[in-house]
C-alpha cells in the first residue's frame, strides 16, 4: 500500500469511526503522520469523497433491500387473499 493510500485510509477509518469533524482527525492524524497541512487537506478531500460513496452505496444496498422484502410482503399477503378465498369457496 502507498503512502497516500495509508493516509486516505486512515482518514476514511477515523470518519467510520464517528470522528468527522476537519480539527480532529487533523489532530489525530498530524499526531501520527509528518505531512503539511496542505498535503493533510488533499487527503481529507480524498478521503471524504470516498466515504461519501461508500455510504451512498450502502444507503442504496439498504433501500434494494426494503424495496424487495416490501415486495415478498405484499406478494404473501396475495398469496394469504387467494388461499382465503379458496378455502372460502370449498367451505
Amino acid at each position: 500500500m502507498t503512502k497516500n493510500e495509508t493516509y486516505i485510509n486512515f482518514i476514511v477509518d477515523e470518519l467510520r469511526k464517528g470522528n468527522i469533524k476537519y480539527t480532529d482527525v487533523s489532530l489525530v492524524f498530524f499526531s501520527k503522520f509528518k505531512v503539511s497541512e496542505p498535503t493533510f487537506v488533499k487527503y481529507w478531500n480524498t478521503a471524504n469523497q470516498r466515504y461519501t460513496n461508500e455510504l451512498q452505496a450502502i444507503e442504496s444496498e439498504k433501500t434494494a433491500l426494503y424495496s424487495e422484502s416490501q415486495l415478498q410482503a405484499a406478494k404473501d399477503e396475495i398469496a394469504d387473499d387467494i388461499e382465503t378465498k379458496k378455502a372460502a369457496t370449498i367451505a
